[in-house]
């Protein structure tokens, strides 16, 4: 608690990190709205890990530690997670005066054409009660052509995250769904 600054480990792509992005802490407790959003202010680099600071001090702990615990015989290795919200590509649904919770939705349908989303952020997305009207949604696409969903995020959604309806052959990895109302990713 208190801290302005976080330390992020090995592997992580210096250029994503950039001052004016947001991203979100993840609880490392036993409370899971301990989880914070903050806005990068600035980063600097320190041998190979990353040092990315925020104006506004952190309300709660975050152990970030590496701890390697022994599982059944593995070393298993614990940190606290730091997730980047932002993305060079934005769709946003509006804020404003939307008390009933309908915003954008984002459709991919009838096609088995190669779809690739990559690096896309999903804000303020998604038709709260309204069948079919999800931030990002593959709909009835059959066989698809290899489609991919790629390093996107997905974020303060008001249905669902990521829904793949009658759709094959598409893979979705690493990607991050925040603070969403309902599934993260559905299929069916």
């Amino acid at each position: 608690a208190g801290d302005t600054q976080v330390v992020l480990g090995r592997d992580v792509p210096y250029p994503c990190w950039r001052n004016g992005f947001t991203i979100v802490l993840a609880a490392t407790g036993y409370v899971r709205n301990e989880r914070e959003v903050r806005t990068i202010s600035r980063r600097r680099r320190e041998g190979q890990n990353i040092i990315i600071g925020f104006n506004e001090p952190l309300r709660y702990t975050h152990y970030g530690r590496d701890v390697d615990f022994d599982v059944m015989g593995k070393k298993v290795r614990m940190a606290g997670e730091v997730a980047l919200l932002t993305r060079p590509v934005s769709i946003r649904g509006s804020t404003e005066g939307n008390a009933d919770h309908q915003a954008a939705h984002f459709m991919i349908a009838h096609t088995s054409m190669k779809q690739r989303l990559v690096g896309v952020e999903f804000a303020n997305m998604g038709q709260r009660a309204r069948l079919g009207r999800y931030p990002l949604h593959f709909h009835m696409c059959g066989e698809t052509d290899a489609s991919e969903v790629m390093g996107c995020s997905v974020h303060d959604s008001f249905q669902r995250g990521i829904v793949i309806h009658a759709s094959r052959n598409l893979l979705v990895h690493n990607n991050i769904l925040y603070n969403v109302n309902g599934h993260g990713i559905m299929a069916g």
